[in-house]
């Protein structure tokens, strides 16, 4: 099992933005072969 750790250092006025792309990649992720899930 791999586990990976991402911190987030948001610029502020920007986090609708960012939670906007993280939603796009997160949906692209679950395609991947072995992806068992993630959180924010």
């Amino acid at each position: 099992m791999l586990v990976v750790h991402i911190d987030f250092n948001l610029i502020p006025g920007k986090q609708d933005e960012f939670l906007e792309l993280h939603q796009r990649h997160t949906e692209s992720q679950k395609r991947a072969l072995g992806h068992l899930g993630g959180y924010l």
